[in-house]
């Protein structure tokens, strides 16, 4: 089995004056590939960084089966491509990010941007005034882990009726 790219921990870094935000050594490739990501509007106030294979699946993926004449998933299309953004790290790591994107996760120039590593995906947004505890988010973790573990017993096994 091939050890695929994981994105993991939690990183604070700023926004600098270029609307830069550094990405952590450890969610870039090495050697002298620059890393791809796309950038797309999330919900709650974020920006999710998709690496290209993860974008390729679960975006295009979905939008090459749409049909020219499903007028509502072609206009949620649209609104998607208009924002989303591909970029590569610069040799310092950093991706830029445009003024809609930042706007949809409310983050400022200068300010504290929360970088979190969601196991295929970064999720990006603007530094909460107060942070849930850990013990109180790790047992969020857990009852949705416990949740979708059931679902995909039943879906994996039928209702078992």
């Amino acid at each position: 089995m091939s050890v695929k790219k994981v994105f993991l921990g939690e990183y604070r870094h700023t926004v600098d004056r270029q609307r830069r935000l550094a990405m952590p050594s450890d969610w870039r490739s090495g050697g002298d590939t620059p890393t791809v990501f796309y950038l797309v509007p999330g919900p709650n106030e974020v920006i999710m960084a998709l690496p290209e294979k993860i974008f390729e699946k679960l975006v295009y993926g979905n939008a090459a089966e749409v049909s020219f004449a499903d007028a509502e998933n072609i206009e949620a299309l649209a609104d998607l491509g208009s924002v989303a953004q591909r970029c590569k790290c610069d040799t310092q790591g950093r991706i830029s990010l445009t003024p809609d994107l930042m706007a949809c996760a409310n983050l400022e120039i200068s300010g504290m941007a929360l970088l979190k590593g969601s196991v295929t995906m970064i999720r990006i947004s603007r530094l909460p005034e107060q942070e849930s505890p850990l013990k109180e988010r790790v047992e969020k973790f857990l009852v949705r882990m416990r949740e979708l573990h059931k679902s995909t017993e039943v879906f994996r096994h039928g209702t078992g009726g």
